[in-house]
């Protein structure tokens, strides 16, 4: 059986369909189901859950460790929100297809060896890692702070080369 975790853009950008499958089921997340603003949609999701076409689970805590230290590795952990680190986690648990449009969770699966799919953007080319560049003197900083401790200017998100 294939397990597709879904994140919030794979199904405001989904065609909302959810069919009932012996070969792949859905899961998503509490956080996911909050973010979820449209009122239709939202009761869309929730049919689907009610008819078992959807599945709502949680990650456990080392999972979602692991994604924040993974995040914190790729640089991407100040983009990732809560939600992102719980549908990435579920999909490392669950050893599933992680379908989303939003780079930043791309990058820490590929770094964690989660597959993904992407709904209505192009998915990333290859795994980047970012860090943090004072603006003045070139300082690099693996996680971002509001100003360079040697000349006190702010800093850049790049790519690491």
């Amino acid at each position: 059986m294939e397990i597709h975790v879904l994140d919030t853009s794979a199904i405001l950008h989904s065609a909302l369909d959810f069919p009932d499958s012996e070969d792949v089921k859905y899961l998503i997340t509490n956080s996911v189901l909050r973010e979820i603003r449209d009122e239709n949609i939202k009761a869309v999701v929730r049919a689907a859950v009610r008819d078992k076409r959807i599945r709502v689970e949680g990650p456990g805590k080392e999972a979602i460790k692991k994604v924040l230290e993974k995040a914190k590795d790729t640089g991407d952990i100040q983009s990732l929100s809560g939600t992102d680190a719980d549908v990435i986690a579920l999909a490392l648990e669950k050893n599933g297809t992680l379908v989303s449009d939003d780079y930043a969770i791309q990058n820490v699966a590929t770094a964690l060896g989660i597959n993904y799919e992407r709904i209505a953007q192009e998915g990333i080319k290859k795994k980047l890692t970012w860090i943090y560049v004072c603006a003045g003197c070139g300082r690099k900083y693996p996680v971002m702070k509001r100003r360079c401790d040697v000349c006190g200017l702010g800093l850049r998100k790049v790519v690491e080369r």
